[in-house]
């Protein structure tokens, strides 16, 4: 009997590092899509500058190919707004995962969803992911 079928789940510890760096890519896509269908992912640098002041971002994702010195003005504004802020992906790829196509920054506002996303975030990097550079803030 096909396992998938069967409803049961991969166990990630029993992967290779590779599958397991696929695994936990393919979630963090999945969960974006998840928050954008929901309602409660922004992206944009002005829409999520204006979120965070009102309060509403908790989780802010920068993309790695972000131009610096915008990237380093949304992380600093999280980081006086306490927000928690991530370095992660490439624009192309998250914007295909969320359909914000050209967005290389995205907010979460829901803080169920933001732990979610951060979480398979830390596993993606603590399994050498191809968006290995990331770095956390707050």
């Amino acid at each position: 009997m096909n396992s998938k079928r069967s409803g049961s789940r991969p166990d990630p510890d029993l992967m290779s590092p590779d599958e397991r760096a696929a695994y936990y890519e393919k979630k963090v896509l999945s969960y974006l899509g998840f928050c954008a269908r929901a309602g409660k992912l922004r992206s944009g640098t002005n829409t999520c500058l204006s979120e965070m002041e009102k309060g509403s971002v908790k989780l802010l994702i920068v993309t790695c190919d972000m131009a610096e010195n915008s990237a380093e003005k949304l992380l600093r504004r999280a980081e006086k707004l306490s927000v928690r802020s991530i370095r992660y992906g490439e624009s192309d790829v998250l914007g295909k995962a969320s359909g914000r196509y050209g967005a290389g920054v995205f907010g979460i506002t829901d803080s169920e969803f933001a732990d979610t996303v951060a979480s398979a975030i830390d596993n993606t990097q603590k399994t050498g992911g191809a968006f290995d550079d990331r770095e956390e803030h707050q």
